[in-house]
């Protein structure tokens, strides 16, 4: 009798240890877990395409604008991309105003919004901010015809993807 009560405690025991090292595992390592540089919810884009016309000197080119942005953290946390029909034209870089990777054609390049008043650039707070924001955008010039064009956005922490829109020329 003694021996089965000593096998009903040993079995209590080991359901308790069990109990809690499963409430320790689902509720206190997470909270104690190193914590991760994580990205912002996403990017939202829209696009606007400009018709190059020949009599007025102009070229063909795509804006990709952000609409909206969940975090809008320093530019430098952030990295752009751009593919032609899947393939990387440019591989990830860090977001700064100006062109974006070496690729001459098409030209990539963003904008801080602000960056195109006079004078050039606009002061704050009407200038860039050097945050990636709403109105910020990428553009795309002189673009191939019948081409699929994917701007990318990455948070440069983990390489996530945060944002992506799809330009069919």
């Amino acid at each position: 009798m003694e021996r089965r009560h000593d096998v009903a405690l040993a079995l209590v025991a080991v359901a308790i240890l069990l109990s809690a090292s499963l409430a320790a595992w689902r509720f206190v390592l997470p909270a104690v877990a190193p914590s991760r540089t994580t990205p912002p919810v996403g990017v939202a884009f829209d696009v606007t395409h400009v018709g190059g016309r020949p009599e007025m000197n102009t070229t063909e080119f795509w804006v990709a604008r952000i609409t909206r942005i969940s975090t809008n953290a320093s530019l430098s946390s952030y990295q752009g991309a751009l593919l032609r029909n899947g393939s990387v034209l440019v591989p990830p870089v860090t977001v700064r105003p100006g062109q974006l990777g070496d690729s001459t054609h098409p030209v990539f390049e963003f904008f801080d919004s602000g960056s195109s008043c006079s004078p050039t650039p606009c002061p704050p707070p009407e200038g860039p901010d050097g945050n990636l924001s709403a109105d910020d955008f990428f553009r795309i010039s002189f673009p191939d015809p019948g081409t699929a064009y994917t701007v990318r956005v990455l948070w440069a922490a983990t390489g996530e993807i945060v944002g992506e829109i799809a330009i069919e020329t």
